[in-house]
């Protein structure tokens, strides 16, 4: 840990300390929390040779320590990292912005550093090995961001560069002050590349990196990694590993109760927005919280996927709603499928995270679903009113402009048990103006009811409450197939979406559904939940299915199908817990850890051999040995 008097050693010697203690706020962060201190032990070991000063190994190890720190903070924001040292990373905690400002600052404080260790050539020999670290870095950034997989070769190049260099720099200074002479470049080669390497296999196999970062994040990176390398070039038919598909969010939104392949057709609108959003805020605010309330990882991801899907919702809503051509440079669901296929697809996966809250079995927590839908589409409501109003009212005038004139209509079940009666009017004008229109078969399935109930013998109050649900649910259903089908006319008069206008009509819609959840969940009986979630999603997936054929104008066979459907897995930077179980899967059948492993020992005897050639040096076997512990095997 970093005390407080011992700050001062990464202030500038020619600045305020009480402004640099601002400045270098985000770096203090990651400096006061111990890492393995590799560096610093490679030091001392090697100093077993080279025999200089204390005071100038000590100096020595700080530029290193400094130059280290700076890189992972800069290293964090491009990885998008969560956790680093078992803590929350500097950017999440001071900002993006600040975190980039104080990294840069202390490279150069640690610049001014080298200059007072006394040879001129310190800085050549810094900025020279700074440049292979960036250089490195960069590569694996373009790699990463262009999606190519580089050679093994080309990667073991980016290693020396990026985790090499900083060995390399503590060789060179160190001889600066030193009478030995000899060559050490492949020994600071091999020992970074080792190090990199030995990261790569931890980040997929150790439950110990799992526990101070996260569970395989590389793969949530994007990263190609060494193993992941290797099993792209040994397997280049397996398309799983690369192939630019869409198999993570096709596994987030899997429901047990609607075939596969089907599933993957209705829901081909959402799945294509979930991958045009930015997800890491989201991820980032959701495992911060996590800090605190230590949710069980598969807990936790069954969560994610339900969030995941509420935004997409919400953002392809957002596109359909103003008619979006583009989302982060990417043509929109309702610009590629249609607004029909968009539209069916909002409602429909409502029902799959609705499954995925139910799989906890917890009816406090599909009411908590059920009251943020009500708050939400409350909230969007009322902006899509301000909006046609082309006005942002005071209090008195939204008063005014809520009011309706609406008073004969027969049914109000579609209004919230705990809202103003009269927001509620303006936010279901839409829907109340269907009701008061009526529809036929609506009342045929009503009577149909009271006929069952001859049997049934549903006390009165109950069977009311339920025909009211019903009526909302099949209305909601039969506004949102006149949006669907681009109808004009419904039982001889327009229909809402033509007045009302697509937004508010939709809005509407998904507000009155919310409204029976909520009514649904205060029959008193859980079994209603797996009822209303399997026929919610048969009748949004009959829909979805008619919209499908009817757009493609024909149905594929399954073979055409799944050749579209090709799955993918590192494109898609999957946060899923069970798909990188399944890709860690695949690593380990084509022996990629295997191989990775062969590689790490044929690395660390060519240290040793130069270790031995170089003289021998107990310090420098214990820093090997040290590198090397803790390799753990997959299983």
């Amino acid at each position: 840990m970093v005390g407080l008097n011992n700050r001062s050693k990464y202030y500038s010697k020619h600045n305020d300390e009480a402004e640099d203690e601002s400045l270098l706020q985000p770096f203090v962060h990651i400096a006061r929390i111990p890492g393995k201190k590799v560096r610093s032990k490679l030091c001392q070991a090697l100093n077993n040779w080279m025999h200089i000063s204390e005071e100038k190994l000590r100096q020595i190890e700080d530029v290193l320590e400094m130059l280290h720190n700076a890189s992972l903070l800069l290293d964090d924001i491009q990885d998008d990292s969560i956790l680093r040292r078992s803590v929350p990373t500097a950017h999440s905690i001071y900002g993006v912005s600040r975190t980039v400002n104080s990294a840069n600052y202390a490279a150069f404080v640690t610049f001014e550093k080298v200059l007072d260790i006394g040879d001129p050539k310190g800085i050549q020999i810094t900025i020279e090995k700074c440049l292979d670290l960036y250089r490195g870095q960069g590569m694996e950034l373009y790699w990463r961001d262009n999606f190519i997989c580089p050679t093994l070769d080309e990667y073991k190049l980016m290693c020396i560069r990026k985790t090499g260099g900083l060995f390399l720099l503590a060789i060179q200074l160190i001889q600066l002050f030193s009478d030995v002479k000899d060559d050490f470049t492949k020994f600071g080669e091999s020992v970074g590349l080792f190090f990199q390497i030995r990261d790569d296999y931890m980040n997929l196999c150790s439950k110990e990196y799992t526990i101070s970062k996260t569970f395989c994040d590389d793969l949530t990176e994007g990263k190609f990694s060494f193993p992941v390398i290797h099993a792209i070039q040994t397997h280049p038919e397996d398309k799983r590993l690369l192939t630019m598909t869409d198999a993570a969010l096709r596994h987030i939104f899997e429901s047990k109760y609607v075939d596969k392949e089907k599933n993957e057709i209705l829901l081909q609108s959402i799945i294509h927005t979930a991958k045009t959003l930015e997800k890491s805020i989201r991820l980032k605010f959701m495992r911060a919280l996590n800090y605190w309330f230590k949710v069980p990882k598969d807990k936790f991801e069954v969560i994610n996927d339900v969030m995941l899907i509420k935004q997409s919702r919400v953002a392809l809503c957002a596109d359909v709603d103003e008619n979006c051509q583009f989302r982060q440079n990417l043509a929109t669901a309702n610009a590629v499928y249609g607004p029909a296929d968009a539209l069916n697809a909002c409602t429909y996966s409502s029902f799959i995270d609705m499954e995925k809250i139910w799989s906890f079995k917890n009816i406090e927590m599909v009411k908590l679903a059920a009251k943020s839908g009500v708050q939400f589409y409350r909230g969007k409501g009322m902006e899509i009113s301000w909006t046609n109003s082309l006005k942002c009212p005071t209090e008195e005038e939204y008063f005014k402009v809520a009011v309706r004139m609406m008073d004969l209509i027969t049914t109000r079940s579609c209004y919230s048990k705990d809202n103003d009666r009269e927001e509620d009017e303006v936010l279901l004008q839409p829907y109340l103006q269907f009701t008061q229109v009526g529809h036929a078969r609506a009342q045929y399935m009503s009577n149909m009811f009271h006929c069952f109930n001859y049997w049934l013998k549903v006390p009165q109050e109950k069977f009311k409450q339920i025909i009211n649900i019903f009526e909302t649910l099949y209305n909601s259903f039969v506004m949102l197939d006149d949006m669907c089908d681009d109808s004009v006319v419904r039982s001889g008069v327009p229909v809402v979406h033509s007045i009302y206008g697509l937004p508010h009509t939709l809005n509407s819609v998904n507000y009155a559904n919310s409204n029976a959840l909520e009514k649904l969940l205060d029959l008193g009986d859980p079994r209603i939940m797996s009822l209303y979630i399997e026929h919610g999603q048969k009748r949004h997936g009959g829909n979805g299915m008619e919209i499908y054929w009817r757009d493609n104008i024909i149905c594929p066979t399954e073979e055409e199908y799944l050749e579209m459907a090709v799955p993918n897995i590192l494109k898609q930077r999957t946060t899923s817990y069970e798909l990188k179980k399944y890709f860690v899967s695949i690593l380990e059948k084509y022996g990629s850890f295997d191989y990775t492993l062969e590689v790490l020992n044929k690395l660390k005897n060519e240290a040793v051999q130069e270790v031995e050639r170089l003289g021998g040096n107990p310090y420098i076997d214990n820093v090997v040995e040290y590198i090397l512990d803790k390799l753990e095997t997959v299983g």
